[in-house]
């Protein structure tokens, strides 16, 4: 899990991405909000097979996603930059 996870940070820096979608974003987040969580449940001598599971899931669609930015970045429109601000009432 953790060459995986870092394997995607490698992969950013390697290609000077600054931008992400939200999906590759969100992907992330979860996978490591899942680590964390592992690491908390490996404190106290317990594993969490199904949660291990799918932080594997979670990082595959991270690196999945990311492949797909960088062989193609102008598919991707749905980045930080790309979001409208809501309208203030």
């Amino acid at each position: 899990v953790v060459d995986k996870i870092a394997d995607i940070f490698v992969q950013i820096h390697t290609h000077n991405i600054a931008i992400l979608s939200w999906d590759v974003i969100e992907a992330l987040a979860e996978s490591l909000s899942a680590i964390e969580l592992l690491l908390d449940y490996l404190a106290q001598q317990f594993v969490d097979q199904t949660l291990l599971e799918k932080a594997n899931a979670y990082i595959d669609t991270a690196a999945k996603l990311l492949n797909a930015y960088i062989d193609a970045p102008e598919a991707v429109n749905d980045t930080f930059l790309t979001q409208k601000p809501a309208a203030n009432d």
